[in-house]
Order: structure tokens, then C-alpha cells, then sequence
């Protein structure tokens, strides 16, 4: 019984935990907004220090990316905080993007890419033609990751802290929501294929 108690708890950390990081970007816009981030900033990182320790470490692969996130987080905050540079709290989407970039396109000269990776959990016997699929579609998200840590970078360098927030806190979700149901939509109409 506590131990089911514990875990609901830990359930329930996990997804505040999650949707105080999905609303970074709006958090960094209040925060400079209220003149408050340098008061913010901390508990940003306590925030993300607690995503560490939540990680579920039962899929690797998304576990490392999760942690990679994390503790690029934790830095570029904890820079900015100990600079006095708030400034740098900006660069997160970019640097979760270039992560994402590595991740997906290193993966994709090794036997296995990240996208069949993550096939390979709900069907173990893909077909060689599924397998060339979800390389494809890993060095599309590639290219995405490119095109979206680019805008993410305009809006740091030359847009206003309006457009930073836009951007990175709707638009790059919404453009990754049309890929990702695009994507789905195509998988959907090759499945005879991948037989």
C-alpha cells in the first residue's frame, strides 16, 4: 500500500515536474517580464534538479536524452545565475535542439537510428523496409531540429522577448505537433509496405 502510495506520488512530481518544463518559456518571459528571473532562475534549476532524480530509466534511450536536457539546463541556468547574465536562459531551446540534432543524426550512421530505436520498442521484428522507413524519418526530424534550433536562435539574437516566447512556446510546439501527426499519417498509409 505505500509503496503504491509512493509511486502515485512520484507520478504525480513527474508530471508538474513536466508541465513546469514545458511552460519554460513562459516562466523566462514572466520572469524578466515582473523584473523577478534573477529570483526565478533558482528555482527553475530546482525544478529541472528534480526532473534528475524522476528520469525513468526504462526506456535508455529516452532516458539519456531526458538527462541530457537536464543537465544542460542546470548549466546554462546556473551560469546565468552565478554571471548575472539572465540573458543566457534564453539559449535553452537552442541548446535542447542541437541536442536533439546530435542525438537523432549521430544515430543515424550506427547500426540502429534513434527512430528505429524507438520502432524497434513496439514491434521487434521490423521489416527491412519499416527499418530504411524510420531512418528516413530520423533524418527528417534531423533536418526539423536544424531548421527549428535556427529560429530558436533568431529569436534569442535579433527577435524581441515577445517573439522569443511566441516561438518557443507555441510555435516550434505546434510545428512539432504537425510533424509528428504527419508522420503518423504517412506511417499509417505504408504499413502494408512494411510487411
Amino acid at each position: 500500500m505505500a509503496e503504491q502510495q509512493s509511486s502515485m506520488y512520484k507520478i504525480i512530481l513527474t508530471n508538474v515536474v513536466g508541465v513546469i518544463i514545458l511552460t519554460y518559456p513562459l516562466l523566462i518571459y514572466c520572469g524578466f517580464r515582473l523584473n523577478i528571473i534573477a529570483f526565478l532562475l533558482p528555482f527553475i534549476v530546482i525544478i529541472f534538479l528534480l526532473r534528475l532524480f524522476l528520469i525513468s530509466k526504462h526506456l535508455k534511450i529516452l532516458a539519456l536524452q531526458s538527462m541530457l536536457f537536464t543537465l544542460c539546463a542546470v548549466l546554462l541556468l546556473t551560469l546565468s545565475c552565478m554571471l548575472k547574465s539572465q540573458e543566457l536562459a534564453l539559449y535553452y531551446p537552442v541548446c535542447t535542439n542541437v541536442i536533439l540534432f546530435i542525438l537523432f543524426f549521430g544515430s543515424y550512421f550506427t547500426k540502429e537510428s534513434f527512430i528505429t530505436t524507438l520502432a524497434k520498442l513496439k514491434d521487434k521484428n521490423l521489416s527491412e523496409k519499416a527499418i530504411n522507413y524510420t531512418r528516413k524519418v530520423t533524418l527528417l526530424w534531423s533536418f526539423f531540429f536544424i531548421v527549428n534550433g535556427s529560429m530558436a536562435l533568431f529569436t534569442v539574437l535579433y527577435g524581441s522577448l515577445e517573439l522569443w516566447t511566441l516561438y518557443n512556446g507555441l510555435i516550434s510546439y505546434i510545428l512539432i505537433g504537425i510533424l509528428f501527426l504527419g508522420e503518423f499519417i504517412v506511417r499509417i498509409k505504408k504499413q502494408s509496405e512494411f510487411r
